[in-house]
């Protein structure tokens, strides 16, 4: 095999949480990749420690205020302005906050060299019970607007470890920065993928650990703040919940008969969660 993939990698801060994944990077049996390193203003000196791991490295320069699909359309336009479209390349969007065995890369090649028409999740286990799944996919509801786990009928994915083969990254379009920051922006982006007839593999030899820790905000959390900060942080985009960054997916993704139902049932949930907050204080 002689692909390239170009990992994306956005970072911000945690440079020692970046070196660690570069590191594991590093070991790949298959080195056959070019790091597309999304720098969202870093100031910890995490882009100059990489620089000294990686050779073939593309930095990319953020202010600090990308988030998550802010830096994959950065990298997304960078690619497509100045990359020669090939049929055999692929791209690999990634976290930091991972940990992969030395045949990460070379598993998920040979998965899709045999796949059309298709994109792959690494399947996801938690990085302290090295046996615990916690993420292979889900299905999303939009009759309901629920979603549900670990289901043989997948039809969205994380972006979180999503090999792409080169053309189709660039033929399905770039990301939402505006309307979805961060949190979504993964289940509006593969589902279009789905919309659009791709298959959507998840498959245990291309497998990532993921530090579970390092996660958003829910509205459970916040509960025990007082309430400014309670509705400040549920409107922020580190709020896995928050509710116009739901309603914006619905909005985008969301076929015609369902929308304006569930854009009503995030209204209610919204309402119904300030209604807890009373009752918890």
């Amino acid at each position: 095999m002689n692909n390239i993939i170009y990992i994306i990698l956005p970072v911000h801060n945690r440079k020692d949480t970046t070196i660690n994944f570069i590191n594991n990077l590093k070991k790949q049996t298959y080195k056959n990749f070019k790091l597309i390193l999304v720098d969202d203003g870093c100031e910890d000196g995490t882009v100059e420690s990489v620089s000294k791991i990686i050779d073939d490295i593309v930095i990319l320069k953020g202010n600090g205020n990308l988030w998550w699909a802010g830096s994959l359309q950065k990298a997304y336009n960078y690619l497509k302005k100045n990359i020669k479209e090939n049929y055999n390349d692929f791209v690999l969007i990634i976290n930091d906050d991972t940990e992969i065995e030395e045949d990460f890369l070379e598993n998920g090649l040979k998965i899709m060299i045999k796949n059309d028409k298709s994109i792959l999740q690494a399947k996801g286990y938690s990085l302290y019970q090295k046996d615990k799944c916690i993420d292979s996919g889900a299905f999303i509801n939009w009759k309901n607007f629920t979603f549900s786990s670990n289901s043989d009928n997948i039809n969205c994915l994380t972006t979180r470890g999503l090999l792409i083969k080169f053309k189709d990254f660039i033929d399905i379009g770039g990301f939402h920065p505006i309307l979805l920051p961060h949190y979504a922006s993964d289940i509006e982006y593969t589902f279009r993928f789905y919309k659009n007839g791709f298959k959507l593999l998840v498959d245990d030899s291309f497998k990532i650990f993921i530090d579970d820790l390092k996660t958003g905000i829910s509205i459970n959390s916040l509960y025990k703040y007082n309430f400014f900060y309670f509705l400040k942080k549920m409107f922020s985009k580190k709020c896995i919940d928050n509710p116009i960054t739901m309603i914006n997916l619905i909005l985008i993704s969301c076929p015609y008969k369902y929308k304006i139902q569930n854009i009503l049932r995030i209204i209610k949930r919204t309402f119904i969660s300030i209604l807890k907050y009373n009752e918890k204080r």
